[in-house]
């Protein structure tokens, strides 16, 4: 089910000791009967925004501490629904135009796959990175033929995590 209401808070600061502006965000996104909040996350304008989306808590924490202690900003979604709904606000705003997606395979609602696709039939072309615990070499290729620049498996080292984001960006740069 889409948001009912997407509400966007985005206050521009001048950063502490770093050049350029930070972007401080926070998406609230309610749904009949619950509402909840991405993560408060700050961007400076040499840093990679990175959307993550992950229905493990712990999984989906542990990814946005590992790429924020990396020096990325990141946004926080529970499922491919959510992170639907965080990118229809760059539709907005295309400050907040991610520059890597991460999306776990298995979600409720919608899967990452799901949310490839309605990528692509949107005509929208985002390097995206999916993980799975699942050891399936068709989650691989159908990932790759939505549009996936790489698959991690988990568990995972969170400096894989680190490198396969930065790869995944460098290599739709080249070739967009």
């Amino acid at each position: 089910m889409a948001p009912q209401a997407i509400e966007l808070t985005l206050p521009h600061q001048r950063s502490k000791g770093r050049q350029g502006l930070v972007l401080m965000a926070c998406a609230v996104l309610t749904h009949p009967g619950r509402r909840y909040a991405t993560v408060f996350t700050s961007k400076a304008s040499d840093s990679l925004l990175v959307y993550i989306a992950d229905d493990d808590e712990d999984m989906r924490a542990l990814m946005g501490e590992t790429l924020r202690a990396n020096g990325c900003a990141t946004l926080e979604a529970r499922d491919g629904a959510e992170l639907l709904g965080l990118l229809h606000l760059v539709l907005a705003d295309p400050e907040l135009c991610p520059d890597v997606l991460v999306a776990d395979v298995e979600m409720p609602r919608l899967s990452g796959l799901g949310v490839l696709s309605a990528l692509r039939r949107a005509g929208w072309s985002l390097p995206t990175v999916m993980i799975t615990a699942v050891s399936d070499d068709s989650i691989h290729s159908v990932a790759k033929r939505l549009g996936a620049v790489g698959v991690l498996h988990k568990p995972f080292d969170p400096d894989d995590l680190v490198i396969a984001v930065r790869n995944a960006k460098a290599a739709y740069d080249l070739h967009r």
